[in-house]
């Protein structure tokens, strides 16, 4: 599928996880916006969760991430470099329920 700017009608966050002490030996996690982008949002078929989204490249984009649309959070578990030109990228995330 060719991809166009024109076609990146959604916009989604992009969050990373950030690990902190906790004072007592452990670690407490949060989530630091990293930024919003457009994106193409397409579900999987059937009743999966599984979405996938492709966004301008960002070389930032890690695995741990996670996305946030409509107020449902995704993890990304896996990223693709669209055409390997580094103009656009598609993640593949799951339901992080």
């Amino acid at each position: 599928m060719k991809v166009c700017a024109k076609d990146f009608t959604e916009q989604v966050a992009i969050e990373a996880l950030t690990l902190t002490s906790d004072g007592a030996g452990g670690q407490a996690q949060s989530w630091t916006l990293r930024g919003n982008v457009w994106a193409i949002i397409e579900q999987k078929s059937g009743s999966d969760p599984e979405v996938s989204g492709r966004i301008r490249y960002w070389s930032d984009v890690a695995t741990k991430d996670r996305v946030e649309v409509d107020g449902k959070y995704f993890r990304v578990v896996r990223i693709e470099d669209i055409e390997r030109k580094k103009r656009f990228m598609k993640l593949y995330v799951e339901s992080d329920d």
